[in-house]
């Protein structure tokens, strides 16, 4: 449950996300952190997220402050994260600096990690508008049978055929259901997409899931998303590192 509601301080947008994951909606108070539920509530090694989990205190000299992270995450290899979402413009500014200093040092206690996510760094790359195309399909009512049609013809392939190889090689259904219940598998992790490289279109390649993949040394959403306290912002070219899908 949430320590706090989110507010509108007069220059932010704050709303719900309906997650699929959590069941519920969550609740947000800013884009970025709308658009980081987009991601939370896809990527595999992610089991669990909460908005405005828990208040960390500290010391400012002789001043006790205390402020809320913005998600707690727990992944599917048992690790447990906390979450701080910021405009990359406001980084470096001390009073976040101090902030991240007294996120880290109360994960650190508790065998957690810390993580600092911008705008920068979540919107770079195609991954973010993909996987936001994705959660389209993600709810739409469709053929079971065409599901196993679709695993079965992208399993018998010696390489990893295109959409638009899938939709031709299945006739059984129209191609715009077939294209969404492609996009749909992909979404929960039933097929693989390359969400990196480019925008999904008919031309991209879909792979089998590989059910023996790991997520285990997953401890955060992005792998070299940390701030370095005292030294200015995060490098404005630092990138996610995610597994294909």
């Amino acid at each position: 449950m949430a320590v706090r509601q989110v507010r509108n301080h007069g220059n932010n947008i704050i709303g719900y996300f309906p997650s699929l994951k959590m069941g519920r909606m969550v609740a947000f108070e800013s884009t970025i952190e709308r658009d980081l539920l987009f991601l939370l509530d896809y990527e595999p090694h992610v089991k669990s997220f909460a908005e405005q989990p828990l208040t960390v205190t500290y010391w400012e000299e002789t001043k006790r402050r205390s402020y809320t992270p913005d998600f707690k995450v727990e992944f599917t290899g048992g690790q447990t994260g906390l979450v701080e979402c910021k405009p990359q413009r406001f980084v470096s500014k001390e009073v976040n600096l101090k902030k991240f200093a007294a996120g880290e040092a109360w994960c650190a206690e508790r065998g957690w990690h810390y993580e600092v996510i911008t705008d920068e760094a979540l919107r770079h790359g195609f991954r973010l508008e993909n996987v936001k195309f994705l959660t389209r399909f993600a709810r739409h009512q469709l053929p079971l049978l065409l599901k196993y049609r679709i695993k079965a013809f992208v399993d018998a392939q010696e390489s990893a055929p295109s959409i638009d190889q899938i939709i031709e090689g299945i006739t059984s259904e129209s191609p715009a259901i077939v294209r969404a219940t492609i996009l749909q598998m992909a979404f929960h992790n039933e097929l693989a997409l390359p969400l990196n490289e480019r925008p999904i279109d008919l031309d991209t390649l879909v792979y089998p899931i590989n059910l023996k993949e790991k997520y285990d040394g997953h401890t955060k959403i992005f792998s070299q998303q940390r701030v370095c306290l005292g030294t200015g912002p995060l490098p404005g070219n630092t990138r996610p590192a995610f597994p294909i899908g």
